[in-house]
């Protein structure tokens, strides 16, 4: 729903390159690309390795408010778009979305080279409301609906 809040729990393997590629499409809120200058990113400082157990909600849930209590959120590092190397392109998502992560001082591109990013990492983002467009979209097929 639009105002809802999205998340994606991420950690690296410590080897080459680590980053999120994402694409979430509603038919009625549009899409919604990684790399778009609304995510945020919260470095929790556990350190989860390659083969680890995925987070379970609580565990979500109780860094979520500690971001959110302690003003915590980060604006994310937008890196290259899907297609780029190491990763090559990734079907079933937009040529647009843009991996990313964390922003590391100091390093210019922090989706290559390892680890190094205090992972497990959470990245949020609102559920945008519809656009004019859309909005105009659905006024249409509401009086549509009315003519029948």
């Amino acid at each position: 729903n639009a105002g809802d809040v999205l998340y994606i729990a991420a950690w690296s393997d410590d080897s080459v390159a680590q980053a999120v590629l994402a694409e979430f499409a509603s038919a009625g809120l549009g899409t919604i690309l990684s790399g778009d200058a609304r995510w945020e990113v919260f470095a929790t400082n556990v350190n989860l390795g390659n083969g680890s157990p995925h987070p379970t909600a609580p565990d979500i849930a109780g860094h979520v408010a500690f971001a959110d209590a302690n003003s915590l959120w980060e604006g994310v590092f937008a890196g290259g778009n899907n297609g780029i190397s190491p990763w090559g392109t990734i079907a079933g998502i937009s040529g647009n979305a843009q991996w990313m992560w964390k922003n590391v001082p100091g390093d210019p591109d922090p989706t290559q080279g390892g680890s190094g990013a205090a992972e497990m990492l959470i990245f949020r983002t609102s559920v945008p409301a519809p656009g004019p467009v859309a909005l105009l979209g659905l006024g249409g097929l509401v009086v549509a609906r009315r003519r029948r």
